[in-house]
This record gives structure tokens, sequence and C-alpha cells, in this order.
């Protein structure tokens, strides 16, 4: 592969700029599918290691873990995780019962 097409299919990849090439990209997705799901097995299971204290420490509970791992096979499960943290910092805090 020519330095040339390397660098637009990692720029297709990114969401730069479209190559002439669509098959290629299918191709690459289906190779590199079995790596990705490595990953985020891998992810997973550092997630549902750690201890409850742990998870709250970094702005999640045992249910984020057990919902992030209900994505697909090759989804990146910080991605989702991350969303989950940004919509419960933008939540209003109530003001737990008091007057």
């Amino acid at each position: 592969m020519s330095a040339t097409t390397c660098d637009r299919s990692v720029a297709h990849f990114s969401g730069q700029k479209k190559h002439k090439r669509p098959g290629l990209d299918l191709f690459w997705y289906i190779v590199l599918w079995p790596s990705r799901v490595a990953a985020a097995r891998r992810t997973m299971r550092h997630l549902a290691a750690m201890s409850d204290y742990e998870l709250r420490d970094i702005g999640l509970g045992r249910y984020d873990v057990l919902n992030a791992a209900s994505g697909r096979l090759d989804e990146d499960p910080t991605i989702r995780l991350a969303g989950e943290m940004q919509e419960r910092r933008k939540a209003p805090r109530g003001n737990l019962g008091r007057v």
C-alpha cells in the first residue's frame, strides 16, 4: 500500500475526507473487526473488575458498566460511558427534599 493510499484511508476513518474506493473501507472494517472486539472486551473486563468505590470515583456505577456491556461487540464502551457521565454532569441537582 502506498503512503498516499494509507493516508487517505486514515483520513476517511477519522472522518476528515472520503476517498474514491468505498470497498476498501469495508475491507478494512472487516479485517480490523477482531481487534476492535478484543479492545472493547478488554476495557469491559477492566471496568467489571473495579470495585463500586472505584467506579464511583470516576463517576460511574455498576449499572453503567452493565449498560455499556449491552452494546455491539466492536463498540467502544468508553464512548457510551463518557456520554452517560456528561449527561449526569449536565443534569440539575435536586435539593434532596430540603425546603
